[in-house]
Parts: C-alpha cells; structure tokens; sequence
C-alpha cells in the first residue's frame, strides 16, 4: 500500500527550495572538522560563518549514497532494511524532562525512565527501533 501526502510536484517544490537553502543561505556547522571537509568538497563559507553547499555537490552526494542500508537488532540478525518507499516506526527514547507516571509530576528523565521505555518500547508490535542517547536498535524483528 502506498501513502501519499504530497503530489510528485509538491515534493519537487520541497526539494528545490532546500537545495536553494543549501546554496544561497548556507547552513551553520559547529563542527570544525566537518566544515574543512565540506571546504575541501567545493562549499564555500560566508562571513557569518555559514557554509554554503551547491547544487553540484548535493547531487554528487545523492547518486554515491547507498541505496539500500541493513539495520540488525542487538542479537546481529536483520531488522530492517531502509530502501526505497519502506517504512518503519520508532522511538526516541531519552528527553530532558518526563511526565512521572506514577506521581504525575514532571522531572528530569533519568536512566531508569531510559530503561523502563525501552522494556515498553520492545513489546510494542509495531515500532521497529528505538533510539537511545543517540544510538539506534532494532527491537523484536
């Protein structure tokens, strides 16, 4: 089954003006390393600090990318595999704050709220991943 929000020429509109984005406005990286590579690629940065990335380099990026990238889950076998139009579900599992549901207060989230949705997390039929201080897993598939 296929899900469809936008129009092909939607997309395309979406497109152009990131890539307008890209070129004229630049983005910023806080990364100095990351940024002497970009320069080395062929961006170029502004006196504000931006880096701006053109449209060639996109492109290039785009036709040497993977196409298709495996995800295994914690045991090693294959979870998912991301290509073309499949889709998955996941959770974020880690934010600043939590609602306590057992006070109903809201607190800082502490490893334990990590641990106890994770456990949740993993039961759930029909989310896929989850993320967790930045590091994806692959649950029940």
């Amino acid at each position: 089954m296929k899900f469809n929000i936008l129009s092909r020429t939607e997309v395309r509109k979406i497109v152009t003006a990131a890539i307008d984005i890209l070129e004229r406005t630049g983005v910023e990286i806080d990364h100095p390393q990351a940024v002497r590579m970009l320069m080395r690629a062929g961006c170029s940065q502004d006196g504000s600090g931006r880096v701006r990335i053109p449209f060639q380099l996109v492109q290039e990026s785009i036709d040497v990318a993977p196409k298709s990238i495996s995800v295994a889950n914690r045991k090693g076998a294959l979870a998912m595999v991301l290509e073309g139009r499949r889709s998955y579900f996941g959770s974020q599992i880690g934010c600043p704050n939590i609602l306590d549901p057992y006070t109903g207060m809201r607190r800082p989230f502490m490893r334990k709220d990590a641990a106890h949705s994770a456990r949740v997390t993993d039961f759930l039929p029909n989310i896929d991943f989850m993320v967790i201080g930045g590091r994806l897993f692959g649950t029940h598939l």
